[in-house]
């Protein structure tokens, strides 16, 4: 279900269908969250943006589950940020992206449902694109730049962080197999000393912000990643924002053997 909430009219349908799975009608729905029945049904079919309180009343009276939850959020949120000054499309993105990580020391992450395309496999990033309906050849060239651009991580002078949700290691863009030779290649990258691979289990809560994937350059920058669009900020203020909530996340994240121990279980779960 998740796979498919990309743009703004396919989270409306998905919250139509939540709506539904709890026998609320439009008008109920919007009573209960302090909105009008023609506020819900513009929201459901993707004429409206609910303003992110409203959003959340809404998420919690359908009791949307986390993961849809994030992403219902990160598609609205990114919709509401792309009218803001401070927050651009990224230009040229496989361009920008190679300078950009190439001109960074310290690369720091969040993704909740997905692996940092730095560290995917080949075949789960190809799996991964396939949900984007790409056309053959553009499928090709981006999996051709994404192993491009890992090659920097074999460049000792920087440091990367990339804190993962376990949701990541059971959401399967492929079949098994794929999914097993990624969580494979996590757990090895996990024990080179300038990659550092933090991992928040599922009965620990996250911050009380609601996150979206997010890509910190050094202090510099701020990217905020969901679907196939990103969106850069150099604004102080966003990125202190988002140091912040990287820090609490690192609070809650297990590292090392704790962090293998949860990238076999999700191994096992697929050998099963």
């Amino acid at each position: 279900m998740t796979a498919s909430i990309r743009t703004i009219y396919d989270a409306g349908r998905t919250l139509k269908k939540l709506r539904q799975n709890k026998q609320l009608t439009g008008e109920k729905l919007g009573s209960k969250a302090g909105i009008s029945q023609s506020k819900v049904s513009k929201i459901e079919t993707g004429a409206t943006l609910p303003s992110l309180k409203e959003l959340k009343k809404i998420l919690n009276i359908l009791e949307c589950p986390q993961i849809i939850r994030q992403q219902i959020f990160a598609v609205f949120e990114l919709s509401t940020l792309a009218h803001r000054p401070k927050y651009i499309p990224i230009p040229n993105t496989f361009n920008w992206l190679c300078k950009k990580e190439a001109n960074t020391h310290l690369l720091r992450g969040f993704l909740f449902n997905t692996f940092p395309a730095l560290l995917q496999t080949a075949a789960y990033r190809e799996a991964y694109l396939q949900h984007w309906n790409l056309a053959p050849r553009e499928l090709a060239q981006r999996i051709s730049e994404s192993i491009k651009r890992q090659d920097l991580l074999w460049h000792m002078g920087r440091e990367y962080h990339f804190i993962i949700h376990e949701a990541a290691l059971y959401a399967v863009p492929g079949n098994f197999q794929v999914q097993l030779e990624q969580l494979d290649r996590i757990e090895r990258i996990g024990i080179l000393k300038h990659i550092k691979i933090g991992i928040i289990p599922l009965r620990v809560s996250l911050p009380s912000v609601e996150n979206t994937n997010f890509i910190l350059y050094d202090t510099n920058s701020v990217a905020l990643v969901v679907a196939n669009q990103e969106l850069i900020s150099d604004d102080p203020q966003d990125i202190a924002e988002h140091l912040k909530i990287f820090d609490d996340l690192n609070q809650r994240a297990h590292y090392n053997q704790e962090a293998r121990e949860l990238i076999r279980q999700a191994a096992q779960y697929f050998i099963k």
